[in-house]
């Protein structure tokens, strides 16, 4: 029990003596150089909206997208191996049915997004 303690004392007093030692020798070479980087100012302007809504709504779709293949696979394998257990057949026919559903939602949402984003000039 005590041989335990001594390790775990050991192991406290190195991370509270890194947290404390290994910062300031950080600091001690001094400042380091940062690039001179000018981002170009956007505020206020439209297209930048524009395009980040286009942005996230493209990678909503692609994340929502690779979802809906991984139910529709999931339900399918579970229907597969129902082995005539007839709750476990609807429970995947019930997963691909709603996976559908939800495809179906989102492809709408990101055709409506679509067609604002046409329709104010994007």
């Amino acid at each position: 029990m005590l041989a335990k303690i001594k390790r775990y004392h050991s192991v406290v007093t190195l991370f509270i003596l890194g947290s404390v030692v290994v910062p300031g020798l950080a600091k001690a070479g001094g400042d380091v150089p940062t690039p001179d980087v000018t981002v170009p100012s956007t505020e206020g302007s439209i297209d930048a909206v524009k395009q980040f809504i286009q942005k996230a709504a493209n990678w909503a779709l692609i994340i929502t997208g690779a979802i809906a293949i991984l139910l529709v696979i999931y339900g399918g394998i579970m229907y597969m191996l129902s082995a005539g257990d007839e709750k476990r057949a609807a429970k995947g026919k019930q997963i691909i049915l709603y996976t559908l559903i939800g495809v179906a939602v989102i492809v709408g949402a990101y055709f409506i997004i679509t067609l604002v984003m046409n329709f104010l000039g994007a």
